[in-house]
């Protein structure tokens, strides 16, 4: 009785979301009335503004008292509202398990996340979620991804990972991840440096960009001159980094040079330092994610915590915590380009969706601007896929992948929890719209419970 009460619910919220799309889909363009507007590329807010959108595109942006609205426009008013760019996660986990799409995708678009970087899991189901995403939108956020991580053998993980004995081996498999839909490829920590320079230059050759883990066996100086574009995590950097100000020094103009990006994921670090914290649990919001993950991340941190012997350990770890913050600061100061990554589902109770507003309230604990820290989650991702003529920025001509805020997020960062809706590809998805996409999720899990 209480499976087909939870199925009679999830049907009613699923034939909600299609009255709602198909209502939208008849509606020629929709004005945001009167909103705000933060750009973080440029650190300013421009007061009094109205948003036309005509189909998924923003087709002009005018001073309130000059807009001219179309006939059958919607028109939302925004009077007290923020408008910013839809938030990006560069660095999750989501397509390592089938039925992620109607669960993890679902919460990061209620949290304001239009776009995702899947950093390691299956390809047929990054293409199965792509396509669904395209279909429609207002269910989940774009996504590219890799499929399987590349590793030495024996591998660091074998989950969703291919292990590789040999530069011609390594060839092959970037030739077969590319053709079967890859966006770029990812390299993971035991690679040989014989292996990972193979990888390094067949990517080159094929355009075909290459992120991840420094492997233990090449230096960061190494991985950025043979093109890596992004490092992942810290990984290494901070051995060249914590108090050894000369290498490092050396070390951020060889990123420079190279053009390398870095995506911290400051909350993994947080969730090492401090996991023994009930604050860590993120409880409130653990009935949206599969008993299952959670048992699993609860035996991954209950372990962690029975390792950690004393409170001295706990310090060092601290203090570690504390000196890896400091490295993103010094790395941002010195003009490197960074990008906002979670570790969602690579890091017990790092959430999907709700876990970017911590990094982004870690990145401004690092001393960035809340500008800055905004411009880590939307111009960057943007100009580091290469998509930035079309994403990342309010700016005509440009998707309208939009968040709508309740408060300032320049006042306090924090702010960007407090969401009033979001347009996802030209479509108003209010309120109660991402309010119904936490209930299908909620029930999904229990159905599946």
């Amino acid at each position: 009785m209480k499976n087909q009460n939870l199925k009679s619910i999830l049907l009613l919220i699923i034939a909600s979301f299609w009255i709602y799309t198909f209502c939208q889909s008849s509606i020629e363009s929709t004005v945001l009335k009167d909103v705000a507007i933060i750009h973080p590329q440029w650190g300013l807010v421009q007061k009094g503004m109205s948003v036309l959108i005509q189909g998924e595109k923003i087709a002009k942006i005018e001073k309130t008292a000059r807009i001219q609205i179309p006939n059958n426009s919607i028109v939302i008013d925004l009077s007290d509202k923020y408008l910013i760019p839809g938030l990006w996660d560069m660095h999750v986990h989501t397509c390592w398990k089938s039925g992620l799409d109607t669960t993890f995708l679902p919460l990061f678009l209620a949290n304001g996340v239009t776009g995702i970087r899947d950093l390691g899991g299956k390809l047929d189901l990054l293409n199965l979620y792509k396509r669904k995403i395209q279909d429609d939108p207002a269910l989940g956020p774009d996504l590219y991804g890799c499929g399987p991580i590349l590793d030495g053998n024996p591998p660091a993980d074998y989950e969703v990972t291919i292990p590789l004995d040999n530069e011609k081996q390594a060839i092959q498999v970037v030739d077969s991840l590319r053709n079967a839909g890859a966006d770029f490829i990812k390299v993971y920590s035991l690679l040989r440096p014989n292996v990972y320079q193979a990888i390094a230059e067949h990517c080159k050759k094929l355009d075909l960009p290459f992120s991840g883990h420094v492997s233990e066996f090449v230096t960061p100086f190494d991985a950025s001159r043979a093109g890596q574009r992004s490092l992942e995590h810290l990984n290494r950097i901070e051995d060249f980094c914590i108090n050894k100000k000369e290498t490092c020094d050396s070390l951020i103009q060889t990123l420079k040079e190279n053009n390398t990006w870095v995506c911290p994921t400051l909350v993994l670090y947080d969730y090492k330092a401090y996991c023994y914290e009930q604050r860590i649990l993120h409880k409130e919001n653990l009935k949206y994610i599969e008993d299952s993950i959670v048992q699993r991340w609860e035996e991954s941190r209950t372990n962690r915590v029975d390792r950690i012997k004393n409170e001295e350990e706990w310090k060092t770890l601290q203090k570690r915590y504390e000196n890896q913050i400091n490295v993103v600061t010094q790395l941002y100061r010195s003009g490197i380009n960074i990008l906002t990554g979670t570790d969602v589902a690579g890091t017990p109770y790092v959430l999907p969706g709700f876990s970017i507003h911590d990094e982004l309230s870690l990145l401004v604990k690092a001393g960035l601007s809340e500008y800055e820290a905004l411009k880590c989650a939307t111009f960057n991702p943007a100009k580091y896929l290469a998509i930035d003529d079309l994403h990342g920025s309010i700016e005509s001509g440009k998707i309208a992948n939009l968040v709508v805020l309740d408060e300032n997020p320049i006042d306090n960062i924090e702010n960007t929890m407090k969401i009033f809706g979001v347009v996802r590809k030209g479509k108003f998805l209010d309120r109660k719209y991402l309010e119904d996409l936490l209930r299908m999720v909620n029930a999904e899990i229990k159905l599946a419970s």
